[in-house]
């Protein structure tokens, strides 16, 4: 204490008015001292414990009291209006601290208000505390600060697949005991890049989160959580056990599209997961897209865990409806351990489930009858129509392998298709006029090819469609991520008369190429964006035989030689 004065104004008056006022200066801990003792704790208080702080202080004390005859204790009054320094109130979060606070405290009659800035979780905060005058309770805390990437992983926040800042604000009593707290976040600068299957924002695009932290002994719920981020929407609690690991939720609103209704419900048994997912309607397009799209080796998944959901309607691509679908999920260690799904495209069935390989490997067996809309569902290939579709699938770390087949379908106004027509100069008709085949409409008797799925990217092997007017071989990749793809292969028209030599061994090979090839053949290139690439025909490919074909493709990028395949 220090420059300090007393003051009577008027010493005729009783009892008599007096102020002693001085400067205050040195250790937060001495002055929060001071504040505790008896006499002035009743006027003003630090609502945090002393041995909690660290830093300086500088500023102004005074006090108002009456001396005399007739003083009243009622009449005293204290004032405080100083500054701190390099503050550190430790657990003033959880146990996060606020350090490097600068900060101005201001006790009167009005109350106590002190505001400023610091650092906690390593970001800068502002810090606003008020209580009234008298109020010996908790102080009412309002706390901003902004979370970033390299804040989030030091506390141990981080989540794969969200990036950029979180604006907090957090509402709470001071001291932080088993009270409600207030905590919203402003998520517009943030970016979701599927920390869930779907849950897609750019940042900038509005989005916030709010709930109440209820803090119950050693656990914690967030209640009235509310998400929201335009279409993606999500109303509920969220229980925590003591060591901050995920317990429950119970989400009475879960959304990922305008159209959906859903609940979920989830809960940790062991080290399982557990989820129930039921609605009327869920819009199945964005968690397809962030299932197919997404590539963080498996970062932010649930290694074990069991699925049931259920819908009757569930909305794909493409304007397709899965109706009345059932699925139940078992995984554990990361693998798939059981897969059982049921729906209709119509009236034809479409059922996915699991089996073992020969070698003992786990794989899945897909099959419908209705593999034109199974695709466009997905949106592989939207130009099918019917086709019995089967395929299995072996499935490993972050990648799958399988196989394709689908028998009696149509291709419908496919472009690549006229664009071959009209490349290697094939005509719709005959001499005589009559239409040997409508290139819109394309009957194909079977399709089969081997592929590989892995990080966004559909590699395709030995494929073969056939059909009665035309045959293609194909090869390459479609990768979804990047949004193009690479094929080559062999265009045949006439293909059930034009393939009879490529069945024969090596001559096979020497006339026509190889199995699947013809006589007479186009070695061809599809390559550039998915939503339009561009076709590279070989003409003279067509007069070659197949060996020189093939030969002649791998100069000019229209063929690879078949050991290569």
């Amino acid at each position: 204490l220090s420059s300090g004065r007393f003051l009577i104004a008027d010493s005729a008056v009783r009892p008599t008015p007096a102020m002693v006022e001085v400067d205050v200066g040195g250790d937060v801990e001495a002055v929060a001292d001071i504040l505790t003792l008896p006499a002035i704790a009743e006027h003003a208080s630090v609502p945090v414990a002393t041995g909690a702080l660290k830093g300086t202080i500088e500023g102004r004390l005074r006090v108002d009291f009456e001396t005399g005859s007739g003083a009243r204790d009622e009449a005293t009054t204290f004032a405080i209006d100083a500054t701190t320094s390099n503050l550190v109130v430790d657990n003033l979060i959880g146990k996060e601290k606020l350090e490097g606070g600068t900060l101005r405290v201001v006790a009167d009659r009005v109350g106590l208000r002190v505001n400023g800035s610091g650092r906690i979780f390593n970001a800068p905060a502002t810090l606003d505390v008020r209580r009234p005058f008298g109020d010996k309770g908790a102080a009412q805390a309002v706390v901003a600060f902004t979370f970033d990437d390299a804040a989030r992983q030091r506390a141990g926040y981080a989540i794969a697949g969200v990036n950029g800042p979180i604006l907090a604000t957090i509402r709470t009593p001071i001291p932080v005991e088993n009270v409600e707290t207030q905590i919203e976040l402003d998520l517009t600068r943030t970016n979701f890049d599927n920390p869930l299957p779907g849950l897609v924002k750019p940042a900038g695009k509005p989005a916030k989160a709010s709930f109440n932290l209820m803090r119950r002994g050693e656990a914690m719920a967030l209640e009235q959580f509310v998400f929201d981020a335009g279409p993606t929407q999500a109303q509920g609690v969220i229980e925590f056990a003591r060591d901050g690991a995920f317990r429950a939720v119970r989400l009475a609103q879960a959304r990922l599209s305008p159209g959906d209704d859903m609940r979920v419900e989830a809960q940790r048994s062991g080290d399982t997961v557990k989820i129930v997912a039921r609605g009327t309607n869920f819009d199945a397009r964005p968690m397809m897209q962030g299932l197919l799209r997404a590539d963080r080796g498996g970062k932010g998944t649930i290694d074990n865990l069991e699925l049931d959901f259920k819908s009757p309607i569930v909305t794909g691509h493409n304007k397709q409806i899965l109706s009345n679908v059932e699925l139940k999920m078992e995984r554990r260690g990361g693998k798939l351990r059981a897969l059982a799904l049921t729906g209709f495209f119509g009236r034809e069935q479409l059922t996915v489930g699991t089996d073992r390989s020969a070698d003992g490997a786990s794989q899945m067996e897909i099959s419908t009858n209705d593999g034109g809309s199974l695709l466009s569902f997905l949106d592989i290939y939207r130009k099918m129509d019917s086709g019995a579709l089967s395929a299995t699938v072996q499935l490993g770390q972050n990648r799958a392998d399988g196989a394709l087949r689908i028998r009696d379908f149509f291709v419908r106004g496919e472009p690549t298709v006229r664009q071959l027509m009209a490349q290697s100069g094939t005509a719709r008709t005959d001499d005589r006029g009559n239409y040997r085949f409508d290139p819109d409409l394309v009957r194909v008797g079977r399709l089969e090819s081997e592929f590989g799925w892995t990080g966004g990217q559909l590699a395709v092997r030995d494929g073969v469609l056939s059909g009665p007017e035309i045959g293609l071989t194909f090869d390459g990749y479609i990768d979804f991520q990047r949004e193009k793809l690479d094929l080559v292969g062999t265009y045949v028209p006439a293909y059930a008369l034009n393939s009879l030599l490529s069945n024969i061994p090596v001559v096979g090979v020497v006339l026509a190429g190889g199995q699947h090839e013809g006589v007479f053949g186009l070695s061809y290139r599809l390559y550039g964006a998915l939503a339009s690439p561009s076709i590279n025909v070989n003409p003279l490919s067509a007069i070659a035989p197949g060996l020189m074909r093939k030969i002649m493709g791998v100069i000019d990028g229209t063929a690879r030689m078949p050991q290569e395949r």
